[in-house]
């Protein structure tokens, strides 16, 4: 089970977490456990061994800044495509950052920008058949909010000073 602080710990110490859970069963067994190239128990019974998958940890991403400059033009595109539409019927729109746990992507541009910011025009009633699944399909009302959106966004950044 996570925590909602794992989401922002560096992979040492959800590691040393993880570690840290399991000595005391280890111990109760009399297993040894290797956690992350460590040995944490020497036990008589068995092993158990935690290790990074694939070598592939990642350590949270940064914060991107919500109070000024990007943000605000997307916020701002957000609102104004959703407020607009007859599609979405949405009226008083508010906008809330949120965590996104994904960075496979984000990743390769952390060095490039702190303004980095995950959003579809879509919504869950777009979709059909799951996202990344055989048969995988969107609502062609979907896709044509999302050209509104990107039209709305893509004058927005245009007109900016930023």
């Amino acid at each position: 089970m996570f925590f909602d602080e794992d989401i922002y710990s560096s992979v040492a110490e959800l590691q040393e977490h993880l570690a840290g859970v399991l000595a005391p069963v280890a111990t109760k067994y009399d297993l040894t456990l290797n956690a992350f190239g460590h040995t944490v128990v020497t036990g008589k019974v068995g092993e158990v061994v935690l290790s990074d998958a694939f070598n592939s940890a990642l350590e949270p991403s940064p914060v991107s800044p919500t109070k000024y400059g990007p943000y605000s033009i997307l916020g701002g595109s957000i609102k104004a495509a959703l407020e607009s539409s007859s599609y979405y019927n949405s009226t008083g729109v508010i906008l809330s950052p949120s965590l996104s746990l994904g960075n496979t992507d984000t990743k390769s541009y952390w060095n490039l920008t702190k303004h980095i910011f995950r959003f579809s025009p879509a919504t869950e009633a777009d979709m059909y058949n799951g996202a990344h699944t055989v048969n995988e399909a969107r609502r062609a009302e979907s896709v044509i909010e999302g050209v509104r959106f990107y039209t709305k966004f893509i004058l927005n950044v245009d007109e900016s000073t930023l």
